[in-house]
């Protein structure tokens, strides 16, 4: 476990003088296999997880790759600043991680994702070259941005030992409410009228209701959990969080719905937040392990996509745990299976990309290609542009050291 980014350097040129294969590992949110190895050695950053500078002025962080994303927001609090991102795992995942797979979260739909805060990346290359990418200005134009490319590479184009992210003002006031609803379908209606509305959330959620099954006596302290749930939040200062307020109840009772709870102070808001960050661990338990899928698709199409998606599962006598970020469209799909089974998981998988590319949608909006995406991968995009990613994986890592067996 390499402490610097010298140790880095000069670890990473002795393996690609040797031929030595190696995976980054940092603790990302990718589920598609991205940080498992398939061959080689490992290298983990777990012990550079240093907060090294927060500049309030300018409101940018420096931090080494191995901090956990939960303490970003823990050390900008009291300078009352804010770092978005939030994936579900933020509790345990590191920042580097974050980077390789361009992580998102719950609140994606108005903040973005990892990409929009990443103003400059110190990168080790696999000869040992090491390089400063971007800038800690927020507006630069100079050439390619190959920062946009390195975040979300996965760990195959170099190993990142600096991370400079932006901040913003920390919002003075947050809310979030509860709606149940019939089914899911009505669900996705309400949620089109929000739009339309021009409701700006701050967090859009939502789970079918055969995962609220899955949590039903977590949600019964809140609201009747026979129905689809749907998770909205607003944040900003008071004046703003209390007339979205107004503008989402008058809908609420145009639509006539009476399943609602609001949960106004921190701590209630973090004991539903937890329901949703423990869905993964409450799916594991209905079988030997958990595929996940993470298509990205338009609303428009989301409910077409889910009847069809649900049909599919029937044929094999099969419950989809369907949830995620309507804000943005990033639909799970998640599937508990017996160890006999990984045949039939494969078999689905490769439908749902089908289906996921049929309304034009992708494959992964965030859990990355890793090994487990690779055929879908290919199935997305053209011949063409499948080869020239090659091309640039070859030019950053001709001896493709760097998490082999990966992507391509």
């Amino acid at each position: 476990m390499p402490e610097n980014t010298r140790e880095v350097s000069e670890f990473l040129k002795f393996c690609y003088e040797k031929n030595i294969y190696l995976t980054p590992r940092g603790g990302g949110t990718g589920l598609s296999g991205g940080a498992v190895p398939l061959k080689g050695g490992v290298i983990s950053l777990e012990k550079m997880n240093r907060i090294l500078d927060i500049d309030e002025t300018n409101q940018y962080i420096v931090l080494e790759p191995g901090v956990i994303t939960e303490d970003i927001n823990k050390n900008l609090f009291d300078k009352k600043l804010f770092y978005p991102p939030d994936p579900a795992s933020l509790d345990s995942c590191t920042i580097g991680g974050n980077v390789a797979t361009n992580a998102g979260g719950p609140k994606a739909f108005k903040y973005g994702v990892t990409s929009n805060y990443l103003l400059q990346l110190e990168c080790v290359f696999p000869d040992g070259r090491i390089e400063l990418i971007g800038k800690r200005t927020r507006k630069w134009n100079t050439g390619f941005n190959l920062l946009k490319l390195l975040c979300g590479s996965e760990g195959l184009l170099g190993v990142f030992t600096k991370i400079i992210l932006r901040t913003i003002p920390l919002p003075e006031k947050e809310i979030l409410i509860l709606l149940g609803f019939e089914n899911t379908q009505n669900l996705l209606s309400f949620v089109e009228k929000i739009f339309k509305n021009k409701l700006f959330p701050s967090i859009i959620e939502f789970m079918d209701k055969d995962t609220v099954y899955l949590v039903k006596e977590k949600i019964r302290n809140f609201l009747s959990p026979e129905s689809s749930l749907l998770f909205i939040g607003f944040d900003g200062n008071e004046k703003e969080v209390e007339y979205e307020m107004e503008k989402l109840y008058e809908l609420i009772e145009k639509e006539k719905i009476e399943n609602v709870f609001a949960g106004v102070d921190k701590k209630t808001i973090n004991r539903i937040w937890d329901i949703r960050k423990k869905l993964f661990y409450e799916t594991e338990k209905m079988g030997f392990k958990v595929y996940s899928e993470d298509a990205g698709i338009e609303l428009k199409k989301a409910g077409e996509f889910i009847k069809e998606t649900k049909k599919l599962f029937k044929i094999y006598s099969k419950i989809p745990y369907i949830f995620g970020h309507l804000g943005d469209g990033n639909i799970h799909i998640n599937l508990s299976y017996k160890k006999d089974e990984e045949g039939i998981v494969k078999e689905i998988s490769k439908k749902i990309w089908d289906i996921i590319l049929k309304y034009e949608g992708t494959i992964t909006a965030e859990h990355g290609v890793g090994f487990l995406k690779k055929e879908g991968f290919k199935k997305e995009i053209s011949p063409y542009l499948y080869e020239v990613q090659k091309r640039i994986k070859n030019i950053f890592d001709p001896k493709g050291i760097l998490n082999p067996g990966k992507m391509f």
